[in-house]
């Protein structure tokens, strides 16, 4: 007992007591804030998968696998949806991009649906999710939200991609949906006359649980309709 008489001791059980009371109240706070980004998301998500647009969309990239954003100069950003013929054009792409080979701009096997989308590249990938601030993300530490965890990685990556984007320069990043859970990107810039730079490989993994209905090919659609949707109005 004769500790709580030091004067020390006392300072430092009130700077504890202060620190952990500080720590208590920023977890809240950002806990609270990382639960209104989730609501507000699976809320918006819920309305926009019961579009036919959303439907259709989905029904493509579960088919075709490979989806593409780019960038043409600094002002653009697209998406394109691929139908293949067959398996073999797939193939055939998926190997071209793992090879990192010069084929893949003069590769035409694919038809090819584009998709516009805001013509202001930061905003409107940006806008995908609700702002995330510092204090939701500590919130998101005690939140497990992995469908939005999952977007706000791709949509950070492709904005940090294309603000890399220099004039005359077209970049484009592939998505191949390997499956419900993994998606590979691959960095691919293009600037005439010379050959395609391959920058970058990226894995995402989305981790599911009993409490997420969706997957990585519903993830990426609502990417993309979000994108469309926004460059529209």
């Amino acid at each position: 007992m004769q500790l709580f008489h030091n004067k020390k001791f006392r300072i430092a059980i009130i700077i504890s007591v202060v620190l952990i009371t500080i720590g208590v109240v920023i977890g809240f706070i950002g806990y609270n804030s990382a639960c209104k980004i989730v609501k507000d998301f699976r809320e918006d998500f819920k309305t926009i998968s019961k579009s036919d647009g959303f439907k259709n969309m989905l029904s493509l990239f579960k088919t075709s696998k490979i989806v593409v954003f780019l960038a043409k100069d600094k002002p653009f950003v697209g998406v394109l949806g691929f139908k293949f013929r067959n398996q073999t054009l797939y193939d055939k792409m998926v190997q071209l991009l793992e090879q990192k080979s010069d084929d893949l701009i003069l590769f035409k096997g694919p038809e090819a649906n584009l998709y516009f989308a805001d013509k202001s590249r930061d905003r409107g990938l940006s806008k995908i999710l609700e702002d995330i601030s510092f204090l939701a993300k500590i919130g998101f530490w005690l939140k497990s939200a992995p469908d939005v965890k999952f977007i706000y990685e791709i949509s950070d990556f492709l904005k940090k991609t294309f603000n890399k984007t220099r004039e005359n320069e077209t970049k484009r990043v592939y998505f191949n949906i390997l499956d419900e859970k993994k998606v590979q990107a691959y960095e691919v810039s293009y600037s005439v006359p010379r050959a395609p730079v391959f920058d970058c490989i990226k894995s995402f993994e989305f981790v599911s649980n009993k409490n997420i209905t969706c997957d990585s090919f519903e993830c990426i659609t609502f990417i993309v309709h979000k994108l469309i949707r926004r460059g529209s109005t």
